[in-house]
């Protein structure tokens, strides 16, 4: 009979990336994990749970957020985050 003998390889350690970019998770009066209204660029209104604060964007501050009625992340201005919803804000007048 002949003795079988295994192969015993070694597992590489995977570098850890080193191009990793610093998440933001606070700005201003805002955090990471609030629940806020945001206008989207097409005027859409949604609502959702911040994730992260993007400084560096062209159009100014962005905030990405996970969307409750789609349950997608999307990314609005800053500027247009409001703690109560828009819509109702709105004053009608009596007739």
């Amino acid at each position: 009979m002949k003795k079988v003998i295994k192969k015993t390889t070694l597992k590489k350690k995977r570098k850890e990336s080193e191009n990793v970019i610093p998440q933001v998770l606070e700005w201003k009066d805002w955090k990471a994990g609030d629940l806020v209204y945001g206008e989207r660029y097409n005027g859409k209104i949604v609502y959702g749970e911040i994730k992260q604060f993007h400084l560096n964007d062209a159009q100014g501050v962005a905030v990405q957020m996970l969307e409750f009625g789609q349950g997608a992340y999307v990314t609005v201005l800053a500027s247009t985050l409001s703690e109560k919803d828009p819509k109702k804000n709105k004053i009608r007048r009596k007739k």
